[in-house]
């Protein structure tokens, strides 16, 4: 049981709105090694809403701890984040949570859309979610997804973070 919220029909002061699309990949696309690639490690800690994530891409590592909301009738989530510093991630590390990790690959910005696939790696094999990231709904609302995929599970929470951190937890 999550803990109680705040009056969410008021807009919070210290968060951003977040437009995308997911979408569940039919295969690996064939050019995935020539793209951008950030290591991802998250852990949904028990009893929040609360996201920590440590994100690697050669040397730079970045810490964020990130809550993200979805509201009734409302196309967008919100999101706020903060970033910490290694000690402070190692704290929130040590709370209880389910984590797992992915591989995330950029493709580069598209107009108004930047797409992430992320590569998971599970008991059954790999799957391949493209998230899609829009500056505004109408931009998003227009959006043709350019790859083939199996179908869009922006609003299916069997393919939310939090979902499959559940399924395949390596804490």
């Amino acid at each position: 049981m999550l803990p109680s919220e705040i009056n969410h029909n008021k807009r919070w002061k210290y968060a951003q709105r977040e437009f995308e699309r997911r979408f569940l990949l039919e295969e690996r696309p064939a050019n995935l090694k020539n793209l951008d690639l950030k290591q991802i490690e998250d852990k949904y800690l028990d009893g929040t809403r609360l996201r920590l994530r440590k994100a690697s891409k050669g040397n730079e590592v970045q810490y964020k701890l990130t809550k993200k909301l979805s509201l009734a009738n409302e196309p967008a989530n919100w999101v706020s984040t903060i970033y910490l510093s290694q000690e402070e991630y190692e704290f929130f590390r040590s709370l209880s949570g389910k984590s797992y990790r992915k591989c995330r690959y950029y493709i580069k910005k598209q107009g108004e859309a930047s797409i992430g696939i992320d590569e998971i790696k599970t008991q059954q094999g790999t799957i391949y979610l493209a998230e899609v990231e829009f500056e505004s709904l109408e931009s998003m609302e227009r959006y043709q997804f350019p790859l083939a995929f199996l179908k869009e599970v922006t609003e299916d929470g069997f393919y939310s973070g939090f979902a499959i951190a559940q399924r395949l937890s390596q804490d």
